[in-house]
């Protein structure tokens, strides 16, 4: 496990699979509009935007898989 203490980690698996970690801001103060921190807080947001259109696309992939019939069932309708 990574010790990295920022907001938003990404890391790559053995098996190709991906582990996300978010930890949110801890804010205990006032924010100014033109800060430093102001800035800070904007890019976070940023990332966590990308993150979201990431698993966006990656809902949709699914969904598309399943619309196009990647594991389609047949049933037996038996007529009398």
């Amino acid at each position: 496990m990574n010790d990295r203490r920022g907001m938003f980690d990404a890391e790559k698996k053995d098996d190709g699979s991906f582990q996300f970690t978010v930890r949110p801001p801890k804010l205990d103060f006032d924010v100014k509009p033109d800060s430093p921190l102001a800035h800070l807080l904007a890019s976070q947001k940023e990332m966590l935007l990308a993150f979201r259109s990431l698993l966006d696309g990656a809902i949709s992939a699914v969904d598309r898989a399943g619309a196009s019939g990647g594991q389609q069932r047949r049933t037996r309708i038996d007529i009398d």
